[in-house]
């Protein structure tokens, strides 16, 4: 497609081309129906050659990243169709590179600013949250199996053990794996204080470390 000029082929017959030509009409009459709530995509897929991307590839076929062979997973990243991190066995970067668009004052694309980033501080960081609520899934599971066999009629009312409302909103915190300076930044407030607000939760829950705080709130309905 053009700005002025659209050309298309292999039709059956002309009666399947005219039903082409009067869908796609409502489809471009659509669009611009809609054109100033639509945000442009300034990407360019820059065409690497299938067997490239095929040396990154395991080639064992093992289909996890969605299509039958490590070859049409290939073919599919060069056409912009899926991303290469699909790939569970991929090889890490050995950079990363982030392309900013730079628009004029009526949004349209002037030129864009290539910058090297790093994502690897972001995805241990996601890595390490993940592995947080596991444990606390684990733990959870452990004590609760612990306590049905104990008590298999025991029900958890709710209890703020004289926690403030600042307290709570720390703990809530604590048990979505945040760390001391993110809690600080999120909140507004000094780590100082954030650490004063932890010794103050320990000591009304009589327990001594973060795992075991976020588990006792999950039982008593805080957070």
């Amino acid at each position: 497609m053009y700005p002025d000029l659209a050309a298309a082929h292999f039709f059956e017959n002309k009666i399947a081309a005219k039903a082409f030509i009067v869908n796609l009409m409502d489809f471009l009459n659509n669009i611009d129906a809609q054109k100033n709530q639509i945000r442009p995509n300034f990407e360019k897929i820059r065409q690497v050659p299938v067997i490239d991307i095929l040396k990154l590839l395991p080639k064992t076929n093992c289909r996890e990243c969605g299509f039958l062979t490590c070859m049409a997973f290939a073919a599919a990243v060069t056409k912009g169709k899926t991303m290469a991190n699909k790939c569970p066995r991929l090889a890490l970067p050995i950079s990363e590179t982030a392309v900013y668009p730079v628009l004029d004052n009526n949004g349209t694309l002037i030129s864009s600013v290539s910058l090297r980033i790093d994502t690897a501080g972001l995805k241990s960081r996601i890595q390490q949250q993940n592995e947080h609520i596991r444990k606390l899934e684990d733990v959870l599971k452990t004590k609760d199996k612990d306590e049905n066999l104990e008590n298999p009629s025991q029900t958890y009312a709710k209890k703020d053990f004289g926690l403030t409302n600042r307290e709570i909103e720390v703990l809530k915190l604590i048990a979505q794996g945040l760390t001391n300076n993110e809690i600080s930044n999120l909140l507004f407030i000094s780590p100082h204080t954030v650490k004063s607000h932890m010794i103050n939760i320990f000591n009304k829950l009589n327990v001594s470390d973060r795992t075991q705080a976020a588990v006792l709130a999950t039982h008593s309905h805080l957070i």
